[in-house]
């Protein structure tokens, strides 16, 4: 084990859909579909200060961090696109954090999403991300 990475090949998720709540840098909603092996898509479209933005994240996600159990880790990149009070186009990064509960089909997840808007909003901003609660199947 490196750093709490497993070295081990990494088996497929817990599931193929998610989809739920999220709070942080504004309130939204999330969905996250896996594509096979470790990689997952997930879109975000939240509100915030009147604006609306729309995510899509290309994730890779790496399983039993640090040898828990359903706990993952995941890292990746996307776009984000701002449409309102505050019109902007971005690109992000991730980092986060996902735990799946055995006992029932919820996840919790937590994320960093750095974003570098490239219109209007121009400039790195480190306060993008959020805590979320996801039903998946």
């Amino acid at each position: 084990m490196v750093l709490g990475f497993s070295t081990q090949e990494s088996k497929a998720q817990d599931y193929n859909t998610a989809v739920g709540l999220r709070t942080g840098y504004g309130y939204g909603i999330t969905l996250k579909q896996m594509l096979g092996g470790n990689a997952a898509v997930e879109g975000i479209l939240n509100s915030v200060s009147g604006t609306l933005a729309a995510t899509v994240l290309y994730e890779v996600h790496v399983r039993d961090l640090f040898d828990i159990k359903k706990l993952s880790g995941y890292y990746g990149a996307g776009g984000t696109l701002a449409l309102g009070d505050n019109n902007a186009l971005g690109a992000n990064g991730v980092l986060g954090l996902e735990y799946n509960f055995a006992e029932f089909p919820l996840n919790v997840t937590v994320d960093w999403i750095p974003t570098f808007y490239l219109h209007k909003e121009e400039g790195f901003k480190a306060d993008h991300g959020g805590v979320g609660l996801r039903y998946y199947f």
